[in-house]
This record gives C-alpha cells, sequence and structure tokens, in this order.
C-alpha cells in the first residue's frame, strides 16, 4: 500500500504490489500528461518511480544521495510499468539499491543503482 502521506506517488498513480525489507514491487500507468515532446515517457518520471522503490524497499527513513541511470528502452503512453527493487547493501547509514523498470512485455525501460543515506534512526529496527 502506498503511504496515504506520500504525495508525489499518489499523485503519479504509483501503487505497491509488494514492499518487504529490502524489496519493493511497484506499478506506474504512463499517462499523456508524463510523456515529452517524442510521445514516451519522460525519463524524470521513470527514474521518479524508481526512486520511489528505493524508499519503499529501504523503509522510509532514506534520501537517495546519488544514482546512475539507464535507458536501454522507451516507455511508450499506456504501458503499465513494474519497478523491482531490491537492496545491494545496507550499512548503518548508507546503502545500495538496484531497481529494473520493465514495460508489460517485461522490456527493462529504465535500471538504476543508488546510494542511500539513513536520516532516520528506526525505521525496520536498524539504529
Amino acid at each position: 500500500m502506498i503511504d496515504p502521506r506520500d504525495a508525489c506517488a499518489l499523485a503519479h498513480g504509483i501503487e505497491a504490489i509488494e514492499i518487504a525489507e529490502g524489496h519493493a514491487r511497484l506499478t506506474m500507468t504512463v499517462r499523456a500528461d508524463m510523456l515529452n515532446p517524442h510521445g514516451i515517457c519522460h525519463g524524470g518520471i521513470t527514474f521518479l518511480l524508481a526512486d520511489t522503490a528505493v524508499a519503499y524497499a529501504s523503509g522510509f527513513d532514506v534520501i537517495t544521495t546519488t544514482a546512475s541511470v539507464v535507458y536501454p528502452n522507451a516507455a511508450p503512453f499506456a504501458d503499465v510499468l513494474t519497478a523491482e527493487c531490491r537492496v545491494v547493501h545496507q550499512a548503518r547509514k548508507t546503502g545500495v539499491y538496484d531497481v529494473t523498470i520493465s514495460d508489460s512485455n517485461g522490456t527493462a525501460v529504465c535500471l538504476v543503482r543508488g546510494q542511500t543515506l539513513r536520516i532516520g534512526s528506526t525505521a525496520r529496527g536498524v539504529r
């Protein structure tokens, strides 16, 4: 379930399919207001889905400090994108997460590796 305080995710129609410690699977349908002038999903919108997946996989008490992004394929209008996020490394204050966003055919449209910094102290019992 998307946190009701997560106005950005709600505004973009992001839905939570699975959330567990170190893992999240979210979906989002590409709407007309998400398209760039080429008629495909704007990369910033796709990254927004990836960054949201990191937040849900990490327990919300982190911020993404750096990320590398690759867009191997375009995300077309009206397609349902799925973000699959997994923790690669979690230390006391920093973490590394990998996200793959795929279209409805399972084709990767965005690959993200993000580093996070813990800004809270109690998410999922980590201090």
